[in-house]
């Protein structure tokens, strides 16, 4: 569990800079981690603080990790994502790919995976054909055995927000597979691909195929009490777009009006999907990667 992991990683952090000190560039790995960890749950500031520890400690080594200063630096790009900071965010975010590519070589996965953020980011600054060429190189560089379900999300939104629906249905359609693999068929993770293939399949007109979909949410759901209001809320705003192609005009207003009214009094405010922290820095709207499980 996360809590878990959070308190082993504390632990493990303050012994070490008992014995190295807090800049030392060993402290990185468990710097980084931590912030994974505390990413959603603790506020931005600590998060922050430890990701520029991370940072300063490797940039001023003679004997740099290359692949921990690149993390570090992807997931302060996505934190800066998060603040809205988008041209910073973009500038972090560039130095990792490059340094992943230079440490790590062209074609590895973690490439694959900072060019599809790069691509987000690029469409936040309405830039789309920088867009189309991170969605080229992260999909190409993502291919079998390459691939989780972080980056088959990610490049299907890519695909959709650039208005290839058919590709990212299909993307998308593998990532459903891969979450399920990886986090199991009750989670967030998952319920966040469907919401995202309901929308991809609702711009084709596949009413049919986004029932199907629509219906599993529903049931993935129930299942799980705990889910972010969010994405309740986004699921209700696919099952409403559904009943409106269906003329149920009255059905889909009675939808969204009980969603309103179930939320209110919350701090969160409705947006598109939002991901459970476990899909951040490599995600649709927000964050960083995963935290890291306790052994």
């Amino acid at each position: 569990k996360t809590s878990e992991a959070e308190s082993i990683l504390r632990r493990a952090l303050k012994k070490k800079e008992a014995k190295l000190g807090v800049d030392h560039p060993q402290l990185g790995p468990l710097q980084t981690d931590l912030a994974l960890c505390l990413n959603g749950s603790e506020p931005n500031d600590e998060v922050e603080g430890l990701l520029l520890r991370a940072i300063k400690g490797q940039e001023s080594s003679s004997d740099q990790d290359g692949p921990i200063l690149a993390t570090a630096l992807a997931n302060l790009a996505a934190l800066r994502k998060q603040q809205g900071r988008i041209e910073e965010a973009t500038t972090l975010a560039a130095r990792a790919v490059e340094i992943r590519a230079q440490t790590l070589g062209d074609t590895h996965p973690d490439v694959a995976l900072s060019h599809g953020f790069l691509g987000e980011l690029a469409l936040l600054r309405g830039h789309p054909e920088a867009a189309r060429h991170h969605l080229a190189r992260g999909a190409l560089l993502g291919g079998p055995g390459n691939q989780n379900s972080v980056h088959a999300l990610r490049i299907g939104h890519l695909q959709f927000e650039l208005g290839d629906l058919r590709a990212a249905s299909t993307t998308l359609q593998g990532a459903l597979s891969q979450a399920a693999a990886e986090f199991g068929t009750t989670s967030e993770e998952r319920l966040v691909v469907i919401l995202r293939l309901v929308a991809a399949q609702l711009e084709q007109g596949d009413l049919s195929g986004s029932e199907q979909s629509i219906d599993e949410a529903g049931r993935l759901l129930d299942r799980l009490p705990q889910v972010q209001q969010t994405l309740r809320w986004s699921f209700s705003q696919a099952k409403a777009t559904l009943l409106r192609h269906r003329g149920q005009l009255t059905d889909a207003r009675e939808l969204l009006s009980q969603a309103l009214t179930e939320i209110e009094g919350q701090s969160a405010t409705p947006e598109s999907v939002q991901l459970p922290v476990s899909y951040t820095h490599l995600s649709v709207t927000a964050g960083m990667e995963t935290c890291p499980k306790p052994s």
